[in-house]
């Protein structure tokens, strides 16, 4: 009998596929939600675990801590989201989330995945700052990378990066302190070798209420290791929010579930 938690003190429920045979390896993907959202919420939202069947894989939803306030929030870094300066460990606490993970279910330790909004999204690229090895890969919707001038372990990590250019919450654009949509991508790809230029590979249909292809995806390519994606998905028009349509969440799972760390 397989446990439904792990974590002790700050329980995470962990799915598992219904057509996994009980024994062979599979990947491992964690949702960090929002500020002020939780996990039922953010899956409401991003309805990964509609693919767990079809593409199996181990499904951990955390909860951050409470805020004086009520609203869950991450530790991530000084820009987002301890308001209340506790001071809260949350690297450590999902440090200890992968370590068990992996050590409990016969989980993939090369194909774990960090998925975050918002908040959550901040969150993933502090874990892909300050534990990289164990991370295959982050993607972030509405999330930036670590403030200009954050010393980051060394580490490969894959890292899809996707925005609305209108978001009014998370800055598209760099901002004095933080890197935006672009450069957080182009930080992590030249950590991992790439050249910090990008390529375009298209325009696809992801925000279901703006008409037509709106969303640019690049592509880092020159200069990576053999196995290394960065992609970051431009949202034009798209909010901190979007309503997605179902080539958007095909898409992600797609790249979700083909991640494997580069070494």
């Amino acid at each position: 009998m397989w446990p439904d938690t792990i974590g002790g003190d700050r329980p995470a429920q962990v799915r598992t596929p219904s057509t996994w045979d009980g024994e062979s390896e599979l990947p491992g993907v964690i949702l960090l939600h929002g500020f002020g959202a939780n996990p039922v919420l953010q899956e409401a939202y991003f309805q990964m675990s509609a693919y767990m069947d079809e593409r199996p894989f181990f499904y951990v939803t955390p909860d951050g801590r409470f805020a004086e306030d009520g609203r869950q929030f991450w530790n991530a870094s000084a820009a987002c989201c301890d308001y209340d300066n506790t001071g809260v460990d949350d690297v450590a606490y999902l440090t200890g989330l992968i370590e068990e993970m992996t050590q409990v279910y016969p989980v993939d330790a090369r194909r774990v995945t960090l998925l975050g909004h918002s908040n959550g999204g901040y969150m993933s690229y502090r874990m892909a700052c300050d534990v990289p090895e164990l991370l295959a890969g982050i993607a972030s919707l509405a999330g930036v990378g670590m403030p200009f001038g954050t010393e980051c372990a060394d580490g490969a990590v894959n890292v899809l990066q996707m925005h609305g250019t209108l978001d009014s919450s998370v800055s598209f654009e760099d901002t004095t302190y933080l890197p935006g949509a672009k450069t957080s991508t182009a930080d992590l790809a030249e950590r991992a070798g790439c050249d910090r230029a990008s390529e375009s590979a298209g325009t696809a249909d992801y925000v279901y209420d703006i008409d037509g292809e709106e969303t640019d995806v690049e592509r880092w390519v020159e200069g990576c290791p053999t196995g290394y994606s960065a992609e970051l998905w431009t949202m034009n028009g798209g909010v901190h929010a979007p309503a997605f349509t179902t080539a958007y969440r095909d898409d992600l799972a797609d790249w979700l579930l083909s991640q494997e760390r580069v070494d």
